[in-house]
Order: structure tokens, then sequence, then C-alpha cells
């Protein structure tokens, strides 16, 4: 009952009650309801309720606890940074409201916020709200290893290093009393 509080302000109740039915029920819809003007109509505001008590639902104790579960398996995909080294990645809409955006992945080791791989993936950003990631993670700390690992890159050139490379941070100058002179032009 919690979560159905307020609804009543984006839904109206004839509809609201019509689209928990629709929700509820195990059947399939036959061929002339799909062919059906106000029952594809009514779909879609079952639709956005459903969304709308997703998002509330996740950011509940069982929800969260769902959430890990799939987190662990991997099932949102990783993050496309290399240094992020495939860090598991979290659902984020970028809006709370109905219809501004699909949903991104957020990479908690970057704290960037991705497209996702699977584009065919239509489902609203207001499924998982804009704060979802954050009660996550003061939920389950652990679920990311911070700071990421660093990684010293160095040029090389077919295997062999870039010596004395004028501005290089891996530039040695030469041993002994021996100068460097620059030319100039």
């Amino acid at each position: 009952p919690f979560n159905l509080h307020s609804l009543d302000e984006k839904f109206t109740k004839d509809k609201l009650k019509s689209c928990i039915k629709m929700i509820l029920t195990p059947q399939q819809p036959s061929e002339e309801d799909l062919n059906d003007e106000a029952f594809l109509e009514l779909n879609q505001e079952a639709s956005d309720l459903y969304s709308v008590l997703h998002a509330r639902f996740i950011l509940s104790p069982r929800g969260l606890a769902k959430v890990y579960q799939k987190f662990l398996g991997g099932v949102y995909g990783t993050c496309p940074r290399a240094l992020c080294d495939r860090q598991k990645v979290l659902p984020v809409g970028l809006s709370d409201a109905l219809k501004m955006s699909r949903f991104k992945n957020f990479c908690p080791r970057c704290e960037e916020v991705y497209v996702p791989k699977a584009r065919q993936v239509n489902i609203d950003g207001a499924a998982f709200g804009t704060s979802f990631p954050h009660v996550f993670l003061k939920h389950y700390p652990m679920a990311v290893i911070l700071p990421p690992k660093i990684y010293f890159y160095e040029p090389k050139i077919y295997g062999f290093k870039i010596a004395g490379k004028r501005g290089s941070a891996f530039f040695e100058p030469p041993k002994g009393n021996v100068k460097i002179v620059e030319e100039s032009l």
C-alpha cells in the first residue's frame, strides 16, 4: 500500500485500479485486445505505473537485495573504460519523470554515466530513478573497490621504450659529465 501512495496525482483513480488489475493478471492479451485502441492505451498506462512502482520497490531492502544479486551476476554490464578494469555497472535514470529518457549505466568506480551497449532495450529511466545507484552504494559499499587501479603507461614503439623524447615523463638525462645541447633553428 505504501508504494501506491500519491499515485493518484499521476493517474486517475479509475485508471489506477484498471492498471493495477492489468499488472496483476496472469492472462496474456488476446488478438482482439491487441487491436483495440483503448486496450493499448490502458496497457501503456499500466507500463508507466509499473515503472513508477519498480523505482519504489528497488529502493526497499528486498529490492536492493534482488538488484545486488543481479549486479554480482553482471546483468547490467561492465564499464567501457579500460581503467575501470571491467567494473560492473548499475542502472540509473537521468530523470524521475516518465518518458524523459531511457535508462543509462552508472559506473561506481569512475562515477560516469554511459549509454548501455544493448541499445534495443527500451526501458524508461524513471523505472530506476536518479538516486538508485547512490542508495545502492550506501547500502552495499563493498560492491566497488576504490580507488581504481593505477596503470602506468609507458610509450613504446615495437616494444622498445622511447628514450630521450623531449617533454616525456620517461626522459632520462645522460649519465656523467655529458651536456645536452639543444639545436636552434
